[in-house]
């Protein structure tokens, strides 16, 4: 029975990661269609792209 739940655990573990993964490469794609490159200013850019975090975060 222990057995039967760990492998559960492990298997949801990794149904966990793909979908972190998932999501986290749909956010550097939505990233990148922001354009942020185009900003001059390094700090500005950085602000800019904390800010997209952010709303993504808290929707």
């Amino acid at each position: 029975m222990v057995s039967h739940s760990f492998h559960q655990m492990q298997a949801d573990k990794m149904t966990e990661d793909s979908r972190n993964s998932e999501l986290r490469l749909q956010m550097m794609q939505e990233m990148r269609a922001q354009n942020f490159d185009m900003i001059r200013f390094a700090s500005y850019r950085t602000a800019c792209k904390l800010r997209f975090v952010q709303k993504k975060v808290n929707c």
